[in-house]
C-alpha cells in the first residue's frame, strides 16, 4: 500500500514539474521522501528541483549525500558536477572527474568527462586524454565530437576535419556537431562545402551560431542584402556582440552607415573592451569625413593599448587629411610593424611625404609602392609626375610609356605625356596625346585645354581657337579656356577681343596674376594706360614676389612720371633681396629714378646714403 502511494506522489509531481509548478511538485516530492527515507530516485528529483528553484546549496548538499551513498553512480557523479561547475568552483569538478573516471571507468564517465573539460575550456587536456586512453575504441559519437572540437580550438583543423567527417553522417541531428564541422570547413577555405553543410543543418535546426556563419560566407561573397538577412536571424535568436559586429560590417559595405552605426554600437556596449570593434566604429565616422569623432575615438584605443596597430594607422590618416603633415608623419612612425610589403603603409608614407616636399622619401615610397604591386598603375603615375615636376622629363616619360603599354585607356597618363610633349616643344605630339584622350573621353577639359595650347604652340591659332570654344561648350566656367582664347587673338593681333576674353578669365578667377599680368600687357598696345596699370598693380597685390610683374610695374610707373611709386617698390625690393648683384642693379635703377623725380619735382626725398647703403 505505501508503495502505491510514493508512486502516485511521484506521478504527481513529475507532472507538475512539466507544468513548471515546482513548488507543488518540491512537497509531493518531500512527502514520497518521508516514506522512503533512501530512496535514490527522489532525492535526485528533488536536487533537481533545488537546482530549477535557483536553490543551488541545498541541491549541493543533497548530491554529496547521493555521491557518498552511490560512489560508482554515473548520473549522480555528472549531476554533482554539473552543480560544482555551476558555481564556478572548477577544482572540485575537476577532481571529482578525475577520481571517478579513474575508478570506475566507461564509455559514459569519459564522455562526462571530456564535455566539462571542454566547458572549462581545457583543449590541450582533452586530446591527451583521448589519445592515451584510446578512447577512439568506443566508438561513441559523444567522445569523437568533443575530442573533433578541441582539435578545432587547437587549431589543429585537417585533424579535426577527419574526425568530423567520420561522425556527421552518423549523427545529422546533432546541429553543434554540424555547426563545428561546418565552421572548420570554412576554417580550412573550403567555403562552399561548409555553406552546404550549414545550410542543409538549418533546414532542421534553429541554431545562431549556423545563421552567423552563413552570414560570414555570405559577406565573404560580398552578397550584402544575403549576410544581412542572416545576421538579424542570428541577432533573433542570441543577443551576441560578434553578430552585432558582422551584421554591422555588412551594412557597412552595403553603404548604410547609418545602420552600421547603431549595430558597432550594440556590439560595443555587449564587449566595451574589445579594441577591434571601436576601431571599425572610428573607421566609419573617418568614412563619414567625421574626423573629430573618428580622431576621439582613436586616441581613446591607443590610450589604453598604444600598440594597437589599426588605429595608430587611421590616427595618421586622419592627421594627413586635417593637413597636419608633421604630426601625421609622427604618428605614422609609431606604426613599427614590418612594413615591407604593406602597401597601405607606403602609399601614405608617400601621401605624407609629398605634401612635406620631401619628394626624395615621396619617390622612394612610390618606387617600393611599384615593387609591391606593379599592376596599380596610380602609383607610377604618381612617380611620373614627382619625375616631371623635377624636370626630370625623360623618366618621367619612361614610365608614362609604360603605362600606357600596359593600359592603353589610362587617361591620365596620357595627360602627362602631353605635358611632357609641351616641355619639350614637341607640340605634334602634344596634340595627338590629347585626341587619344578625346577619344576616349570626350568631356575631358584638361585634354582641350592641352590640344588648344599644343594648337598655339602650332601656330596653328583658328584650331586653338576652336578647341577652346569646344571646351567653352562643356564648361562656360573655364577660366583658362578664356585666357587661352585671349593668348590666341593676340597671335592673330585682334587685341580688342583678346581683351574681352581675358576680362572673362578674371570674372571668373580673380586671384591669378598671370590674367591681370597678360591684360595689362595687352592694354598697353591698345594705348590704355591707365587701365593697364590698374591691373597690373593687381598682379603685383597677387604676386608681390614676381619678377617679372614687378619688373613691368615699375616701368609703367617711369612711364606715367609715377616715379614715387616706383622708387617706393625698389625700395622695398631692395630690402628684400640678398644676392649682391641683384641689390647694385636695383641700386643703379634707385639712383636713375631718383634723378627723374629730382628733375620733375624739384625734392628729392630718398637720401643717396640710404640709396646705396648695403
Amino acid at each position: 500500500m505505501e508503495d502505491i502511494e510514493v508512486i502516485n506522489l511521484l506521478k504527481d509531481a513529475f507532472e507538475l514539474k512539466r507544468q513548471e509548478k515546482y513548488k507543488h511538485a518540491m512537497e509531493l516530492l518531500y512527502k514520497a521522501l518521508a516514506l522512503c527515507p533512501e530512496n535514490i530516485e527522489i532525492l535526485s528529483q528533488i536536487a533537481d528541483l533545488h537546482m530549477l528553484l535557483d536553490n543551488p546549496q541545498s541541491a549541493g548538499t543533497i548530491y554529496e549525500r547521493l555521491a557518498s551513498k552511490q560512489v560508482d553512480n554515473v548520473d549522480v557523479m555528472e549531476r554533482l558536477c554539473a552543480y560544482y561547475m555551476s558555481n564556478n568552483n572548477q577544482d572540485k569538478a575537476k577532481t571529482l572527474l578525475e577520481k571517478f573516471v579513474s575508478s570506475y571507468p566507461s564509455q559514459k564517465a569519459y564522455e562526462i568527462y571530456l564535455k566539462n573539460y571542454d566547458l572549462m575550456n581545457f583543449p590541450n587536456l582533452i586530446c591527451s586524454i583521448y589519445e592515451e586512453k584510446n578512447l577512439a575504441d568506443y566508438h561513441s559519437i559523444e567522445l569523437d565530437k568533443t575530442y573533433g572540437i578541441a582539435l578545432f580550438k587547437l587549431n589543429n583543423l585537417k585533424e579535426a576535419k577527419k574526425v568530423f567527417e567520420q561522425i556527421s553522417s552518423k549523427n545529422l541531428y546533432d546541429d553543434e556537431l554540424q555547426y563545428y564541422y561546418a565552421q572548420t570547413l570554412y576554417n580550412l577555405e573550403e567555403k562552399e562545402k561548409a555553406y552546404d553543410v550549414a545550410k542543409s543543418t538549418l533546414n532542421s535546426f534553429i541554431n545562431p551560431k549556423l545563421y552567423n556563419l552563413c552570414g560570414e560566407i555570405e559577406l565573404d561573397n560580398e552578397k550584402f542584402e544575403a549576410a544581412i538577412a542572416y545576421f538579424l536571424q542570428a541577432i533573433k535568436l542570441k543577443q551576441n556582440n560578434k553578430y552585432y559586429y558582422n551584421l554591422a560590417t555588412s551594412y557597412f559595405l552595403n553603404g548604410q552607415l547609418d545602420d552600421a552605426k547603431g549595430c558597432y554600437l550594440k556590439a560595443i556596449s555587449l564587449s566595451p573592451n574589445i579594441d577591434e570593434y571601436r576601431y571599425s566604429l572610428a573607421y566609419l565616422f573617418y568614412k563619414q569625413n567625421d574626423l573629430k569623432k573618428s580622431k576621439q575615438i582613436t586616441d581613446e584605443i591607443l590610450q589604453q593599448n598604444p600598440t594597437f596597430k589599426d588605429a595608430i594607422f587611421l590616427n595618421a590618416k586622419i592627421l594627413y587629411d586635417e593637413q597636419k603633415y608633421f604630426m601625421a608623419q609622427r604618428a605614422l612612425d609609431a606604426f613599427t610593424e614590418n612594413n615591407s610589403t604593406n602597401e597601405e603603409y607606403w602609399k601614405l608614407f608617400a601621401q605624407i611625404n609629398k605634401a612635406l616636399y620631401k619628394i626624395d622619401f615621396a619617390q622612394q615610397a612610390y618606387e617600393k609602392l611599384i615593387l609591391i604591386n606593379p599592376s596599380q598603375m596610380d602609383y607610377k603615375l604618381e612617380l611620373a609626375r614627382l619625375y616631371f615636376d623635377r624636370q626630370k622629363y625623360t623618366k618621367s616619360a619612361q614610365l608614362v610609356v609604360s603605362i600606357m603599354s600596359d593600359s592603353p585607356k589610362y587617361i591620365s597618363a596620357y595627360i602627362l605625356a602631353a605635358k611632357i610633349y609641351i616641355k619639350m616643344y614637341d607640340f605634334k605630339n602634344v596634340i595627338k596625346m590629347c585626341d587619344k584622350v578625346l577619344a576616349l573621353d570626350l568631356n575631358n577639359e584638361e585634354a582641350f585645354y592641352l590640344k588648344a595650347l599644343g594648337q598655339i604652340g602650332s601656330l596653328d591659332i583658328d584650331a586653338a581657337i576652336t578647341t577652346a570654344k569646344q571646351l567653352l561648350d562643356y564648361n562656360p566656367h573655364k577660366s583658362e579656356a578664356y585666357a587661352l582664347l585671349g593668348a590666341a587673338y593676340v597671335e592673330k593681333l585682334e587685341y580688342e577681343i583678346a581683351e574681352k576674353f581675358y576680362k572673362e578669365a578674371i570674372l571668373i578667377n580673380s586671384k591669378n596674376a598671370d590674367y591681370f599680368l597678360n591684360l595689362a600687357l595687352l592694354q598697353e598696345k591698345l594705348e590704355k594706360p591707365k587701365e593697364a596699370l590698374r591691373h597690373l598693380y593687381v598682379a603685383h597685390l597677387l604676386s608681390a614676389d614676381n619678377k617679372q610683374i614687378n619688373s613691368k610695374l615699375i616701368e609703367m610707373y617711369v612711364n606715367q612720371k609715377q616715379y614715387k611709386n616706383a622708387l617706393k617698390l625698389l625700395q622695398h625690393q631692395l630690402k628684400n633681396t640678398q644676392n649682391f648683384e641683384a641689390k647694385k642693379e636695383i641700386q643703379t635703377q634707385l639712383k636713375d629714378i631718383s634723378l627723374l623725380y629730382k628733375k620733375t619735382s624739384g625734392i628729392l626725398k630718398y637720401s643717396l646714403w640710404e640709396l646705396f647703403k648695403i
